[in-house]
């Protein structure tokens, strides 16, 4: 909570379409999902902090007409 990376999010969120941002938890449980390419994950689910760990996150957007589909893993650090 010290206002540098207090959300994941893509970086870049300027003219996309049909944007969506989903990131799971290590045993596949789906903890946060949006379509707003400004709302970023902020490392809450159900209320409760989540424990630092490594997350899985996919996001498919298009912009100019071109689907992009995007994947990775990143680690949540407390």
């Amino acid at each position: 909570h010290d206002g540098k990376n207090d959300q994941f999010k893509i970086l870049n969120g300027y003219n996309l379409q049909q944007y969506e941002l989903v990131i799971y938890n290590r045993w596949g449980q789906k903890i946060f999902e949006t379509k707003d390419p400004l709302i970023g994950w902020d490392g809450m689910f159900n209320g409760r902090l989540q424990n630092g760990g490594v997350y899985v996150w996919y996001s498919s957007f298009k912009r100019n007409d071109k689907q992009t589909n995007l994947k990775g893993t990143f680690i949540l650090i407390r």
